[in-house]
């Protein structure tokens, strides 16, 4: 190895060190706002965009039906995106005998060129009638106090936009380690981006907006012929509009 060779790697392993420690100290600037204020809390809508979910959605609910946040004050949306399987018909029958106020719709068709889970989102938010909205997905797991967790944060500031952290649950393989590794990495980038008062990466399998905030940004107009960005190009648009509006 020649001399300048060594010395460019000695230079991207410094800039690497050197953005890792930045990064170890916006997330030491994160706070976690989660002890009840003074203000009322959020009425939430839940929305879960599905598409042959039947594997996994009923255990998605039974976490829903468990949640520590009073009843009364969320509703869950499951959006139905031509499922062929029995995803609709466990939701049906989940919604029977079910203590949340859940509800099943179908995704609207289009013609035109858009995003399926962005047209199921925005079906549901037309009809929600929480103040905050929150999205995951139809094969996610959450524990009890999720929406507790997001409630308190949201009450206790002035954040417009929430994200919150993903992980994989059940690694088996070595892969399935490294991939956790991987996507926990992103994960902390991203919410010491949004501590720096830079949102940059967010996920919509845990994600929270105002629903006052969605509808003065336009929604998802601009990027709806786009598959992804249901997320994060939400979140920059949040942001732009509302500087410092995003939190984790």
């Amino acid at each position: 190895m020649n001399d300048k060779v060594f010395y460019i790697l000695e230079f991207l392993e410094a800039t690497y060190a050197l953005f890792t420690l930045v990064l170890c100290l916006l997330w030491q600037k994160i706070h976690s706002p989660c002890v009840r204020g003074t203000k009322p809390l959020p009425r939430i809508s839940v929305i879960i965009p599905v598409r042959n979910e039947a594997s996994h959605i009923g255990t998605l609910l039974k976490d829903l039906n468990h949640q520590s946040y009073d009843p009364n004050l969320f509703e869950v949306w499951v959006v139905d995106d031509e499922s062929s399987d029995k995803t609709a018909y466990i939701v049906e029958t989940f919604a029977k005998n079910s203590l949340i106020r859940l509800q099943l719709i179908t995704a609207p068709a289009s013609t035109l060129p858009s995003s399926p889970k962005k047209r199921a989102i925005q079906a549901a938010i037309s009809r929600a009638t929480g103040d905050l909205i929150v999205t995951t997905d139809g094969d996610c797991r959450v524990g009890p106090d999720w929406l507790a967790t997001l409630a308190y944060s949201y009450q206790s500031g002035q954040a417009k936009l929430l994200s919150g952290p993903v992980t994989f649950t059940s690694e088996r393989t070595l892969a399935d380690h490294l991939q956790t590794v991987e996507f926990s990495s992103l994960i902390g980038s991203g919410a010491a981006a949004i501590a720096a008062g830079t949102p940059t990466l967010c996920n919509g399998a845990n994600l929270a907006y105002e629903k006052k905030a969605f509808e003065e940004v336009g929604g998802f107009a601009g990027n709806e012929h786009l598959a992804s960005g249901d997320d994060e190009f939400l979140m920059h648009k949040i942001a732009a509009r509302f500087p410092g509006g995003a939190c984790l």
